[in-house]
């Protein structure tokens, strides 16, 4: 064998071997992405029911009018950021609420007067607890599992899950200028996860 074809072995070996950890991290993630594809949670939920926000979590009014623009809620309740009391929003424009989920319903105009936001109150019951969440996967390479579901009060059950699954390829400690390397499932987005969430209403 050549020196110079040596050589060049030589720094593959040590290229692959330094690397060989994002490879097999990169690999078990697309494993870990065709197995949380199939463990998306959606059962059929009720329509015109009052919602929450999960209230261990205070929320601005933004994330309570995601929730709220939807036609088949009737109100979400939430724990204000800004004093920590619990209110009530409702929609109570004139014009019918469309079957899709705006990633910032305040894009349309006069949002402020198509919504109320007034105390809770605690005599009108809620059904389902909407919450994010977001957990690292102690076993595997720079991955966590992030996503949102929806818990039936009555029984406590997950009665919808849409999750994805998220891997560095490098450790951003030890990247140029703490270089973000993401990736995320590429069966997951927003056409994916909205068409999901709005398959599951009666």
């Amino acid at each position: 064998m050549r020196k110079s074809s040596l050589i060049a072995l030589i720094i593959l070996v040590l290229v692959v071997a330094y690397f060989f950890d994002n490879i097999r991290g990169y690999y078990r993630f697309k494993e870990l992405c065709d197995q949380e594809k199939l463990q998306q949670v959606t059962n059929k939920l009720e329509r015109d029911v009052g919602w929450q926000i999960d209230l261990n979590k205070p929320s601005n009014e933004y994330s309570a009018l995601v929730i709220a623009s939807l036609p088949y809620v009737r109100f979400v309740r939430f724990v204000s950021l800004t004093d920590k009391k619990l209110y009530d929003m409702y929609y109570v424009g004139k014009s019918e609420r469309l079957a899709e989920i705006l990633l910032d319903p305040r894009s349309r105009g006069d949002w402020q007067r198509d919504y109320e936001i007034s105390p809770a109150d605690l005599k009108n019951p809620v059904m389902y607890q909407w919450s994010q969440f977001e957990e690292a996967l102690p076993t595997e390479v720079r991955t966590s599992r992030y996503g949102e579901k929806i818990v039936d009060l009555r029984s406590g059950k997950v009665v919808l899950s849409l999750t994805n699954i998220g891997y560095d390829t490098f450790d951003r400690n030890h990247t140029l200028l703490d270089a973000p390397s993401g990736n995320t499932c590429e069966w997951y987005n927003a056409m994916w996860r909205n068409q999901k969430f709005l398959s599951v209403f009666q």
